[in-house]
């Protein structure tokens, strides 16, 4: 099996994640604003594949959370998943 992998560039230099095991170490709160920022990334991929979050469903749990937290490792994962399938295509 090919090894999907992607980079981000950190503060401190570029921190190389492996796709696998991103989702599962990484089940923690992200805030609504950092969706809108990867939404808006020039990266088109990103930008698409964080677009596909926006359903009515995660915007109505955004509007429920005072503190504007969505828990969005699950649908994060089919997202990514969704994008691997097409890129294999």
């Amino acid at each position: 099996m090919d090894k999907f992998e992607f980079a981000i560039r950190h503060y401190a230099g570029q921190v190389w994640y492996d796709c696998g095991q991103f989702v599962e170490k990484n089940r923690l709160q992200i805030k609504w604003e950092t969706i809108k920022l990867l939404i808006n990334s020039q990266n088109t991929s990103i930008a698409q594949m964080f677009r596909n979050l926006t359903t009515n469903n995660l915007k109505s749990a955004q509007h429920q959370l005072s503190d504007g937290v969505i828990y969005v490792a699950q649908r994060y994962n089919q997202a990514a998943k969704a994008l691997i399938d097409k890129m294999n295509k």
